[in-house]
């Protein structure tokens, strides 16, 4: 009997020590993309305004976009606003950017019709649009995941 009792005070004071404890990270969501994954690893989108150039009837835009994201960025539509030097909107453009694949750069052209590049002294992101993955689904987050700089004139912010 008193063989019992030690065993049963031993088996008592030991049971929350063999627990196993409960997993500090979560399983992996099967359903997450690969853009999430590398959203959620500090991935980004660069986007430079890199060159203004003026042209007979359009001020032609360069943007250089780098995906930093571990998947392909199918569509990204940017909401940009236009400033002139003294601070007035001049216009609201809509700005897509399609197929831009992972860990890669690509350089796309917008002209910008009947505006003189000179009068430009600002764009500001105003919203993302749209930014999907490679299969469609929506990029969780993307408003953030997007950084702007530049090496024109103009402050793109």
């Amino acid at each position: 009997m008193r063989l019992v009792w030690h065993y049963l005070v031993i088996l008592a004071l030991s049971g929350p020590a063999l627990a196993q404890a409960p997993s500090a990270a979560a399983p992996p969501d099967p359903t997450a993309s690969l853009a999430d994954k590398g959203a959620a690893k500090g991935g980004s989108i660069a986007i430079e305004l890199n060159k203004l150039e003026p042209t007979p009837n359009a001020c032609r835009g360069y943007f250089v976009v780098e995906n930093r994201l571990h998947d392909t960025v199918k569509e990204l539509r940017l909401d940009i606003f236009l400033f002139d030097r003294d601070g007035v909107i001049l216009r609201r453009v809509g700005l897509p950017f399609a197929d831009v694949r992972s860990q890669r750069m690509k350089i796309v052209l917008f002209d910008l019709a009947e505006l003189n590049c000179n009068d430009i002294g600002r764009l500001v992101l105003n919203d993302v649009l749209a930014c999907t993955s490679a299969n469609g689904a929506p990029i969780s987050g993307c408003a953030g995941l997007v950084a702007t700089s530049t090496r024109a004139g103009p402050k793109f912010e």
